[in-house]
C-alpha cells in the first residue's frame, strides 16, 4: 500500500512538474521589427509574445528609429514619445505626443498647434489597447502598432518571417505632401493655393475631390492663375482651388477638402485636410 501510494505522488510530481516547466521546442520564434525596412537593433532587450497573444516591443528602440523624442515620467510611471513639426515659413508649430502609463490598457494623447501670432490650439484624446504596457527589465514593452500608426505610419505582420512591419503609410499627414495658403477672400468666396510640404519634391499632380464647408458640400473650382507665385516654384508647380460660400461669419467656420495625390514614385495618397475659422479670420483681416 505505501508502495503504490509513492508510486501515485511521483507520478502527480512528475505531471506537474512537466506541465510547469515549458519545452524548449514548443518556444516561440524570435519576433523581428523592422521600420523602413531596416531592422530594429536592440541592445539590452527584445520583443515578446505575451499571455494575451500580443507582439510587446520595447517601445525606446521603436521611437528612435521612427525618428521620436523618447523621455520617461518617473512621478506618473509614463513613457512618453513625441514629435514636432514646423512649417518652412514659421506661420505654425505642432506638437503631438503619446504617454503609455505602465499597467494601463489606455494610452494618453496630447496635440498642441501653437501659431506665429500666438494663437494656440491644444486638445487630447485617448488610445485604447487591447492589451497594458508593461515594464520588464527596465524597459517599457507594449504593442509597436498603437505608437507607429498613431504617428501616421503603417504596420504590417508578416507572418512568414515573424515580422512587424512598420513603413511609410499608403495615405500620409496632408502637411507632408502639401501646404496650403489662401489666395484671396471674399466674404462669398475664398480660393487657395498649394505650396511646398515636407515631401513636395514627390507630388506629381493634385487633385480636389470633395469641399465641404461646416460638413455641407460647396461649389469649387480650380484656378490656373496666382497673383502671387511662392519662391522656388514654378506655375506649373501650383495647384489653386477656389470655394463659393458664406465665409462672412469665420466663428466656428471649418472648410474641409478631400485629395487625391499622385507622387512621382508612383504612389497615391488620399486624405482630408481642414481650414479653421482662424485661418479666414486672418485672410479677411488683410
Amino acid at each position: 500500500m505505501k508502495k503504490s501510494m509513492k508510486k501515485a505522488f511521483a507520478a502527480v510530481f512528475a505531471l506537474i512538474f512537466a506541465l510547469s516547466v515549458p519545452f524548449v521546442s514548443m518556444a516561440a520564434p524570435a519576433v523581428n521589427v523592422t521600420v523602413f525596412d531596416k531592422p530594429v537593433v536592440w541592445t539590452d532587450a527584445e520583443p515578446f509574445i505575451d499571455e494575451n497573444n500580443r507582439t510587446l516591443v520595447p517601445l525606446r528602440a521603436v521611437g528612435e528609429d521612427l525618428g521620436l523624442t523618447v523621455n520617461w515620467d518617473e512621478e506618473a510611471r509614463e513613457a512618453v514619445f513625441s514629435s514636432e513639426y514646423t512649417t518652412e515659413d514659421g506661420y505654425y508649430t505642432e506638437y503631438t505626443e503619446l504617454r503609455f502609463p505602465i499597467g494601463s490598457q489606455e494610452a494618453k494623447a496630447a496635440f498642441r498647434v501653437e501659431y506665429s501670432d500666438g494663437y494656440l490650439n491644444e486638445w487630447e484624446d485617448v488610445v485604447y489597447m487591447d492589451t497594458a504596457a508593461v515594464i520588464v527589465n527596465d524597459r517599457t514593452y507594449a504593442p509597436a502598432r498603437y505608437l507607429a500608426e498613431f504617428f501616421g505610419y503603417e504596420v504590417r505582420w508578416l507572418e512568414d518571417t515573424r515580422t512587424v512591419a512598420i513603413d511609410y503609410p499608403e495615405s500620409v499627414f496632408d502637411y507632408d505632401l502639401l501646404d496650403w495658403n489662401v489666395e484671396s477672400a471674399m466674404e462669398d468666396e475664398m480660393c487657395f493655393v498649394m505650396v511646398p510640404g515636407t515631401d513636395f519634391d514627390l507630388v506629381k499632380d493634385v487633385k480636389v475631390t470633395e469641399v465641404y464647408v461646416n460638413d455641407e458640400p460647396a461649389e469649387f473650382y480650380e484656378m490656373d492663375k496666382f497673383e502671387t507665385i511662392p519662391e522656388g516654384m514654378e506655375l506649373e508647380d501650383c495647384y489653386g482651388i477656389c470655394v463659393k460660400g458664406d465665409f462672412s461669419d469665420t466663428d466656428d467656420l471649418g472648410v474641409v477638402f478631400d485629395i487625391v495625390v499622385n507622387t512621382t514614385d508612383y504612389r497615391t495618397f488620399e486624405f482630408s485636410t481642414l481650414m479653421s475659422g482662424f485661418v479666414f479670420d486672418s485672410a479677411l483681416d488683410k
